[in-house]
């Protein structure tokens, strides 16, 4: 068990990181001062193959870092902020302000993963993250019997993808319980994680019921060999690097090294959509993320995602997020 207050100062943010994951590399860092992260985060390991690490920090620079993370499946709630951040290139879902512009609207994502893929994280100086995040080994999914019946059908192919991710929006118990579960006093250690445990169960529960409320999301059924999975790779980052405009099948499919008919039946194995829905979900993305740090104007994000229309640009992205680009980040 541990738990700590910020600020970390860079080097020792680094050997904290390569202590929990030696994989972890700092891609880059910009910023005058030695320091890193203000803030405070918890580590609890409750049993075997079940711990929990909640956190609520603001970056002091900016900062781009990777690692790879081994196969388990995760449970992660954020409550308020956000950064940008992808498992491969999967891009997780972040907070949103509600529309009253004071309170934030708390997001939570369930992922899954059988093999090891690349957690991606870019901040700038000043973004908050406030999250609450559970992990779960196989093993503790083993050792409760947690697919023994056959309502958990839908759960249980989720757990067994590749890379998964399902987003829901968490009850206001569930929140509660992660709240009780992250201020509980530590006086009494063995009490303590019980308590936690018991928090941490009751949140599980509900997201293993969104999951099967949903049926479980649609999962891609090929398998990449390593070369594919390199080929895709170089497409995905072609159409992240865009700024300005889409670019075409053709220019990834060359940019790739593969025909365009190889090219979408790539995308369709690993993402399960064209690679036009798939660049649009992504440019989509990256200007939610630009609008919500402020650094952009709604025309400049309409740019940024290819987009020589505000007008479309802002119909798209209400029917892709819900909400207008003015309510983000206001």
């Amino acid at each position: 068990m541990q738990n700590r207050a910020a600020p970390f100062q860079t080097e020792a943010f680094l050997s904290h990181m390569r202590r929990a994951n030696s994989s972890f590399r700092l891609l880059s860092r910009t910023g005058a001062g030695h320091g890193t992260l203000d803030g405070r985060y918890g580590h609890v390991k409750l049993r075997d193959g079940l711990s929990v690490l909640h956190s609520d920090t603001v970056s002091l620079c900016d900062m781009e870092t990777e690692s790879e993370l081994q196969p388990h499946l995760s449970i992660k709630m954020f409550f308020a902020g956000g950064v940008e951040a992808r498992l491969n290139d999967r891009v997780l879902p972040m907070p949103e302000r509600a529309a009253n512009r004071r309170t934030w609207e708390p997001v939570a994502v369930i992922c899954a993963q059988n093999e090891p893929v690349r957690f991606w994280r870019k901040v700038k100086k000043g973004d908050r993250i406030r999250k609450f995040n559970i992990s779960i080994l196989p093993e503790w999914l083993a050792s409760g019997d947690v697919f023994s019946d056959h309502s958990a059908a839908a759960v249980a192919r989720f757990s067994k993808a590749r890379l998964a991710l399902s987003n829901w929006r968490p009850s206001q118990a569930a929140l509660a319980f992660a709240e009780q579960a992250m201020h509980t006093p530590v006086a009494t250690p063995h009490l303590h994680r019980l308590q936690m445990e018991s928090c941490v169960l009751m949140i599980i529960a509900e997201a293993f019921h969104a999951l099967a409320e949903n049926g479980g999301p649609t999962l891609p059924q090929a398998r990449l060999s390593a070369a594919e999975s390199k080929r895709l790779a170089r497409a995905e980052d072609m159409i992240i690097a865009a700024r300005g405009y889409l670019p075409t099948v053709a220019d990834l499919a060359a940019h790739a090294g593969v025909s365009a008919n190889t090219l979408q039946r790539l995308f369709h194995a690993a993402h399960g959509m064209t690679v036009f829905h798939y660049t649009r979900m992504v440019k989509l993305e990256q200007a939610r993320n630009m609008l919500n740090r402020g650094e952009v104007s709604i025309a400049e994000a309409a740019f940024a995602a290819g987009y020589s229309s505000t007008a479309n640009f802002s119909t798209a992205f209400r029917r892709q997020f819900g909400m207008s680009p003015g309510k983000i980040g206001a």
